[in-house]
């Protein structure tokens, strides 16, 4: 076989290389762009100051997004598949911009706006 098959290649190997060479990896031809990208958590302050609402809709397929103090980001509901988020500190997320997800965990810390998470009948953490 010539070619992997494209959920084996992002399961077996691609969810266990860092963020940075993933970024990288999608980058090499249209096929490894298919590739999602889940984990934007565990990653280095200067990639997370970088994101925005204009990069995060490109990565639908987020699960893990840590967005403390990001004033660039307002809005995660295309990310359907979201289950922890940190929009603490001066995070600009309010409850508008969590309405359609439904997270396992959230912390909410020092964010005064958001008010209501009585929509997310999957929360089980909450800070």
């Amino acid at each position: 076989m010539d070619r992997l098959p494209i959920d084996l290649l992002q399961h077996c190997i691609f969810d266990k290389f860092d963020f940075v060479t993933q970024i990288r990896f999608r980058q090499l031809c249209k096929r490894l762009h298919r590739l999602e990208i889940y984990d934007m958590y565990d990653i280095d302050r200067k990639y997370l100051d970088r994101l925005s609402d204009e990069v995060l809709i490109h990565y639908p397929s987020v699960r893990c997004l840590y967005a403390y103090n990001n004033s660039k980001i307002t809005n995660v509901n295309h990310m359907t598949k979201l289950q922890k988020l940190d929009a603490a500190g001066d995070c600009k997320i309010d409850d508008n911009g969590i309405k359609l997800v439904n997270l396992v965990k959230l912390y909410v810390d020092n964010n005064h706006r958001i008010t209501d998470v009585n929509h997310m009948t999957n929360l089980r953490t909450l800070y």
